[in-house]
């Protein structure tokens, strides 16, 4: 039982962290339901928040194959 995602689209890098050198990791969690992540169901556990806003287009572009219910994932994103 679990959740897959085969459709992930990367987060693009922000200008502002390109400009300034920003580099991280971002560790999110969000809830799978019906096969999508809606953006109130997303959680920032760590990471800089100047990638917040791409992380967050990624993610509801997300189409995942779920068994059935919904699930709880973390991902990490490196910049």
């Amino acid at each position: 039982m679990g959740v897959d995602c085969p459709t992930q689209v990367e987060p693009i890098r922000p200008r502002e962290a390109i400009r300034s050198g920003i580099e991280g990791v971002v560790k999110v969690e969000a809830i799978v339901r019906g096969g999508v992540i809606d953006e109130k169901d997303i959680k920032f556990l760590s990471g800089p928040q100047v990638f917040r806003a791409a992380i967050r287009t990624a993610l509801r572009q997300y189409k995942c194959s779920t068994e059935r219910g919904e699930y709880t994932v973390t991902q990490e994103f490196k910049f």
